[in-house]
Protein backbone atom coordinates (compact mmCIF):
# COMPACT_ATOMS: atom_id res chain seq x y z
CA UNK A 1 0.00 0.00 0.00
CA UNK A 2 2.80 2.16 0.41
CA UNK A 3 4.23 1.79 -2.73
CA UNK A 4 1.61 2.14 -5.12
CA UNK A 5 -0.48 2.47 -6.82
CA UNK A 6 1.42 4.68 -9.17
CA UNK A 7 -0.46 6.89 -11.18
CA UNK A 8 1.25 8.71 -14.17
CA UNK A 9 -0.92 11.67 -15.14
CA UNK A 10 -0.31 13.31 -18.59
CA UNK A 11 0.54 16.75 -16.50
CA UNK A 12 3.40 15.26 -15.28
CA UNK A 13 4.81 13.56 -18.14
CA UNK A 14 4.98 16.61 -19.71
CA UNK A 15 6.98 18.19 -16.63
CA UNK A 16 9.26 15.53 -16.73
CA UNK A 17 10.07 15.66 -20.38
CA UNK A 18 10.03 19.91 -20.17
CA UNK A 19 12.52 19.28 -17.40
CA UNK A 20 14.64 17.12 -19.45
CA UNK A 21 14.24 18.95 -22.00
CA UNK A 22 15.49 22.72 -20.24
CA UNK A 23 18.66 20.83 -19.13
CA UNK A 24 19.65 19.64 -23.10
CA UNK A 25 18.72 15.54 -21.91
CA UNK A 26 17.23 14.94 -25.09
CA UNK A 27 17.83 11.14 -24.38
CA UNK A 28 16.04 11.45 -21.75
CA UNK A 29 13.64 13.58 -22.73
CA UNK A 30 12.58 11.01 -25.74
CA UNK A 31 12.68 8.48 -23.57
CA UNK A 32 10.24 9.56 -20.87
CA UNK A 33 8.10 9.74 -24.33
CA UNK A 34 8.77 7.12 -25.63
CA UNK A 35 7.55 4.81 -22.36
CA UNK A 36 4.37 7.40 -22.12
CA UNK A 37 3.54 7.00 -25.76
CA UNK A 38 3.47 3.30 -25.54
CA UNK A 39 1.40 3.40 -22.35
CA UNK A 40 -0.96 6.11 -23.56
CA UNK A 41 -1.51 4.20 -26.80
CA UNK A 42 -2.40 0.89 -25.15
CA UNK A 43 -4.22 2.78 -22.81
CA UNK A 44 -6.59 4.51 -26.01
CA UNK A 45 -6.58 1.07 -27.81
CA UNK A 46 -8.28 -0.51 -24.87
CA UNK A 47 -10.85 2.72 -24.14
CA UNK A 48 -11.44 2.97 -27.67
CA UNK A 49 -12.09 -0.59 -28.83
CA UNK A 50 -9.42 -0.99 -31.11
CA UNK A 51 -8.03 -3.87 -33.20
CA UNK A 52 -4.57 -4.88 -31.99
CA UNK A 53 -3.50 -7.93 -33.31
CA UNK A 54 -3.52 -10.62 -30.41
CA UNK A 55 -0.16 -11.56 -28.50
CA UNK A 56 -0.28 -14.05 -25.74
CA UNK A 57 2.33 -12.76 -23.53
CA UNK A 58 0.63 -8.85 -23.87
CA UNK A 59 3.99 -7.27 -24.76
CA UNK A 60 2.46 -4.76 -27.23
CA UNK A 61 4.62 -2.16 -28.86
CA UNK A 62 4.29 0.99 -29.89
CA UNK A 63 4.14 0.53 -33.75
CA UNK A 64 1.09 -2.16 -32.44
CA UNK A 65 -1.03 0.20 -30.24
CA UNK A 66 -0.33 3.78 -31.32
CA UNK A 67 -1.25 3.11 -35.41
CA UNK A 68 -4.38 1.01 -33.88
CA UNK A 69 -5.30 4.19 -31.73
CA UNK A 70 -5.03 6.90 -34.40
CA UNK A 71 -6.86 4.11 -36.71
CA UNK A 72 -9.92 3.94 -34.62
CA UNK A 73 -10.45 7.34 -33.49
CA UNK A 74 -10.73 8.60 -37.01
CA UNK A 75 -12.95 5.79 -38.21
CA UNK A 76 -15.14 6.97 -34.70
CA UNK A 77 -14.97 10.22 -36.09
CA UNK A 78 -16.04 9.37 -39.47
CA UNK A 79 -18.88 7.02 -38.30
CA UNK A 80 -19.88 9.55 -35.38
CA UNK A 81 -20.23 12.46 -38.42
CA UNK A 82 -22.48 9.61 -40.68
CA UNK A 83 -24.48 8.52 -37.76
CA UNK A 84 -25.46 12.55 -36.97
CA UNK A 85 -25.74 12.76 -40.90
CA UNK A 86 -27.93 9.91 -40.80
CA UNK A 87 -30.32 12.02 -37.52
CA UNK A 88 -30.06 15.19 -39.77
CA UNK A 89 -27.81 17.17 -36.87
CA UNK A 90 -26.09 19.08 -39.15
CA UNK A 91 -24.27 21.22 -35.96
CA UNK A 92 -22.91 18.01 -34.72
CA UNK A 93 -22.02 17.28 -38.25
CA UNK A 94 -20.05 20.48 -38.26
CA UNK A 95 -18.58 20.03 -34.89
CA UNK A 96 -17.01 16.34 -35.73
CA UNK A 97 -15.76 18.12 -39.33
CA UNK A 98 -13.81 20.63 -37.22
CA UNK A 99 -12.43 18.01 -34.70
CA UNK A 100 -11.64 15.79 -37.76
CA UNK A 101 -9.39 18.75 -38.83
CA UNK A 102 -7.67 18.97 -35.66
CA UNK A 103 -6.87 15.67 -35.36
CA UNK A 104 -5.61 15.12 -38.86
CA UNK A 105 -3.30 18.09 -38.41
CA UNK A 106 -2.25 16.61 -34.83
CA UNK A 107 -1.88 12.77 -36.90
CA UNK A 108 0.46 14.45 -39.32
CA UNK A 109 2.56 16.42 -37.63
CA UNK A 110 3.55 13.54 -35.85
CA UNK A 111 4.73 11.39 -38.51
CA UNK A 112 7.01 14.28 -39.92
CA UNK A 113 8.85 14.01 -36.91
CA UNK A 114 8.70 10.50 -35.17
CA UNK A 115 12.30 8.86 -36.38
CA UNK A 116 13.46 11.41 -33.66
CA UNK A 117 11.48 9.62 -30.70
CA UNK A 118 13.93 6.30 -31.54
CA UNK A 119 16.64 8.44 -32.41
CA UNK A 120 17.14 9.87 -29.30
CA UNK A 121 17.02 7.04 -27.22
CA UNK A 122 19.25 4.86 -29.33
CA UNK A 123 22.91 5.66 -29.71
CA UNK A 124 23.32 7.33 -33.27
CA UNK A 125 26.82 7.95 -34.25
CA UNK A 126 25.45 10.28 -37.02
CA UNK A 127 22.59 11.82 -34.66
CA UNK A 128 23.00 14.29 -31.75
CA UNK A 129 19.90 15.45 -31.04
CA UNK A 130 19.69 19.01 -29.42
CA UNK A 131 16.67 20.65 -27.41
CA UNK A 132 15.77 22.81 -30.61
CA UNK A 133 15.48 19.21 -32.64
CA UNK A 134 13.45 18.02 -29.94
CA UNK A 135 10.92 20.31 -28.60
CA UNK A 136 9.04 20.14 -31.78
CA UNK A 137 8.26 16.03 -31.33
CA UNK A 138 6.86 16.95 -27.82
CA UNK A 139 4.47 19.87 -28.98
CA UNK A 140 3.23 17.53 -32.22
CA UNK A 141 2.82 14.59 -29.71
CA UNK A 142 1.04 16.74 -26.64
CA UNK A 143 -0.99 17.88 -29.24
CA UNK A 144 -1.93 14.42 -30.82
CA UNK A 145 -2.58 13.28 -27.17
CA UNK A 146 -5.06 16.05 -26.56
CA UNK A 147 -7.34 15.10 -29.81
CA UNK A 148 -7.51 12.09 -27.43
CA UNK A 149 -9.01 13.40 -24.48
CA UNK A 150 -11.57 16.13 -22.82
CA UNK A 151 -10.84 20.18 -22.51
CA UNK A 152 -12.93 20.19 -19.90
CA UNK A 153 -12.70 16.75 -17.96
CA UNK A 154 -9.19 16.11 -19.20
CA UNK A 155 -10.03 12.71 -19.81
CA UNK A 156 -9.19 9.82 -22.67
CA UNK A 157 -12.56 9.31 -24.68
CA UNK A 158 -13.96 5.79 -24.37
CA UNK A 159 -16.58 3.71 -26.56
CA UNK A 160 -19.53 2.74 -24.59
CA UNK A 161 -20.29 0.19 -24.25
CA UNK A 162 -17.67 -1.41 -23.57
CA UNK A 163 -18.61 -4.73 -24.98
CA UNK A 164 -21.37 -5.84 -27.76
CA UNK A 165 -21.89 -3.04 -30.45
CA UNK A 166 -20.65 0.76 -30.05
CA UNK A 167 -22.96 3.27 -29.20
CA UNK A 168 -20.99 6.03 -28.44
CA UNK A 169 -18.01 8.36 -27.95
CA UNK A 170 -17.82 10.15 -25.11
CA UNK A 171 -15.84 11.57 -22.09
CA UNK A 172 -17.05 10.69 -18.26
CA UNK A 173 -17.91 14.17 -18.03
CA UNK A 174 -20.08 14.14 -21.09
CA UNK A 175 -19.06 17.04 -22.69
CA UNK A 176 -18.20 15.28 -25.51
CA UNK A 177 -20.85 12.26 -26.32
CA UNK A 178 -21.01 11.58 -30.03
CA UNK A 179 -23.77 8.72 -31.27
CA UNK A 180 -22.47 5.99 -33.27
CA UNK A 181 -26.17 4.46 -33.80
CA UNK A 182 -27.45 5.42 -37.34
CA UNK A 183 -31.16 6.23 -37.65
Amino acid sequence: VETGPAEWTNASVWDEIDACIAVNDVSKAAGVLRRFLEYYAAEACHRLRAPVEFRGDAQFMLGDTMPAAIGEYGRLLRKAKDVANSWGQTDVVAAIAAREVDFREAKQATNVDQWQVNTGVHYNAWADLGKGDFVPVVTAFRALISTFECPTCEQMYSVTPERGPKGGLRCRCGALNLNLVAK
